[in-house]
């Protein structure tokens, strides 16, 4: 029996997108560099802010003298101001979380996102303890697919692996769950698709949030 669902944030509960490639256009031009399509940063996101920025950068074909702290600080400046820029649940997303609050079902959200902004982002698009954990990049704390911070989570929880779900978008938070031993969801509405949750041997794939429910 499930008794935990641990989700990922960006491209599994929020569609934010937007709000990274508006900091991320923001902290290119601060460097006189070209901006990059919004679609882009579905592939420029999922592994931390810093390597997001040298992604972009490399898009943008930065000269290789370019400050990377540089320009990760410029991208951090923005990210705090447009975290929650067009940003907005996926549909389903929230009877979902509903849902399981009814059953008893513990959540948790576990983000490479930077911290405070994850923390920011939750705040503003889901109601106040519908999540009994959140956590995003910490420093000193190493960033998914490393299953520490699913470790602590599960500590919080008192939660064990073998009755907790890991939900998320991409391979690596299909590798973050394989890595803490727990059972894998992957979900095709997100920034990646279908052939990438199937290359890194998701247990199971689901097309929309209410399918979830049937996993339970």
């Amino acid at each position: 029996m499930v008794h935990a669902v641990i989700f990922d944030l960006d491209g599994t509960l929020l569609n934010t997108v937007n709000s990274m490639a508006e900091a991320g256009n923001i902290m290119l031009a601060h460097l006189g560099l070209p901006p990059q399509p919004a679609a882009s940063y579905r592939y420029f996101a999922g592994d931390g802010s810093r390597v997001l920025v040298q992604r972009a950068l490399a898009a943008a074909n930065a000269s290789p003298t370019q400050s990377i702290e540089q320009a990760h600080q410029l991208y951090i400046a923005s990210f705090a101001r447009t975290c929650t820029h067009q940003v907005a649940p996926y549909p389903g997303v929230l009877p979902l979380l509903n849902q399981l609050q009814r059953f008893g079902i513990q959540t948790a959200v576990l983000s490479n996102k930077p911290h405070q902004q994850t923390l920011d982002v939750v705040a503003r698009f889901f109601p106040q303890g519908l999540f009994q954990t959140i956590r995003g990049q910490v420093e000193g704390v190493p960033l998914k697919p490393n299953p520490q911070a699913v470790y602590t989570i599960l500590e919080s929880l008192a939660a064990h692996p073998s009755h907790c779900l890991y939900v998320g978008d991409t391979g690596v938070d299909m590798q973050t769950g394989q890595n803490a031993g727990l059972a894998t969801v992957g979900v095709e509405w997100g920034f990646r698709g279908r052939k990438e949750l199937e290359q890194f041997h998701a247990s199971h794939i689901i097309k929309e949030p209410r399918e979830l429910l049937k996993l339970l």
